[in-house]
C-alpha cells in the first residue's frame, strides 16, 4: 500500500493537469477533495490521463509541491 505522501502527490498532479492555470489555493483545495478517493481510483485516473508510464509507481519529482 502506498504512503499518504505518494497519494497526495498523485492528486496534485491530477489537479495541475486538469486546471493548469489554477492558483495554489485552488490546487490544494481540489487535491484534498481527491484524497477521499481510493488509491486504486487515483492510480487509474493517472493512467488514463497519461500522467505516468504504465507500470510506473513513482511520481516523486513530477509534482510541483
Amino acid at each position: 500500500m502506498p504512503n499518504l505522501e505518494d497519494k497526495a502527490l498523485r492528486c496534485i498532479e491530477i489537479v495541475r493537469e486538469l486546471l493548469p492555470n489554477a492558483c495554489e489555493d485552488v490546487i490544494e483545495d481540489q487535491s484534498s477533495k481527491l484524497m477521499f478517493l481510493q488509491y486504486e481510483a487515483i492510480q487509474n485516473l493517472c493512467k488514463r490521463m497519461n500522467l505516468f508510464p504504465t507500470g510506473s509507481e513513482n511520481l516523486i519529482g513530477r509534482a510541483h509541491v
